[in-house]
């Protein structure tokens, strides 16, 4: 298959089986498909095509993401020029032309301990968010964003693909950590733009309650395994004193309006709770 001046082997990877099945091959045969006979996570599904691409770059592409001409050709000929780039990211966008999502630090009890805060007031760099002056220029961060991402296989077979034991969310910080580890360096490309819808998947296929637990648990496992467990028991015991104050929160305002949003809010408290009482694996 064609991409511009690139030859390119794309997988689709029909992660929730339909009712009906796609016959997506009928109408582009050039294209594999992947069909899942049960839902995996984010990291398994992206390595099921890393073990069967055989190019020198992987793309991993969100599936509510729209890719102008040239962003492929753009990441590629970064790559190029940089052999030791190991994730190459372009800029995320809104459909309104705003950065959605941004390269940040690395996570640390403090970054997070911020994060979970409820006042929008607090600075970008608190929660682990690079100045946007940085964001003008290519530059390395320590990790970035992973609904678009340009990989070399190289640097994958050296350190290996996605941790799959993340179902969804803080994939990304650990393959950076890992690639930063061994040499291979994470960039940054804002000249490549891609819009990123957001949240598409999850909407149509989850709940935010249950998004949310795999948020949390994700968390908690990153920290074990790039902390220690103590640095775990810390944040978990930090983030817990947080949310029950929100859980708290949340329940009287519900006990006095009755509203559906506030008891959205009491179940979203409530998982956040269940996984930082309950031991995750």
């Amino acid at each position: 298959m064609r991409g511009g001046s690139l030859s390119l082997e794309v997988f689709v990877i029909e992660n929730v089986p339909p009712e009906e099945p796609i016959p997506l091959e009928a109408e582009f045969p050039q294209v594999t498909m992947i069909r899942n006979t049960a839902p995996l996570g984010f990291s398994a599904n992206h390595n099921q095509a890393i073990a069967r691409g055989s190019a020198a770059y992987h793309l991993v592409l969100n599936d509510d993401t729209i890719i102008p001409p040239g962003v492929v050709e753009g990441l590629v000929a970064f790559a190029e020029e940089h052999p030791r780039a190991g994730v190459i990211s372009p800029r995320l966008i809104d459909r309104d032309g705003n950065e959605r999502e941004r390269p940040t630090r690395f996570p640390s009890i403090w970054t997070e301990v911020w994060r979970s805060l409820p006042w929008e007031a607090v600075p970008g760099a608190l929660r682990g968010y690079y100045p946007a002056a940085r964001h003008r220029h290519p530059f390395q961060p320590d990790r970035v964003p992973g609904a678009c991402v340009l990989l070399r296989r190289a640097a994958l077979r050296e350190v290996g693909p996605f941790d799959p034991a993340y179902f969804m969310y803080y994939e990304e910080p650990d393959l950076c950590r890992r690639m930063h580890a061994a040499g291979w360096e994470v960039w940054y490309v804002p000249d490549v733009q891609v819009t990123h819808v957001g949240a598409q998947t999850v909407d149509r296929h989850m709940t935010t309650e249950w998004s949310q637990t795999h948020y949390y648990a994700s968390r908690l496992r990153y920290f074990r395994k790039h902390h220690g467990p103590a640095a775990a028991a810390a944040l978990r015991a930090s983030v817990l004193v947080i949310d029950s104050l929100r859980w708290l929160k949340w329940f009287f305002v519900w006990r006095m309006s009755r509203s559906h949003q506030s008891f959205a809010r009491v179940r979203l408290a409530s998982a956040a709770l269940r996984t930082y009482v309950v031991p995750t694996s």
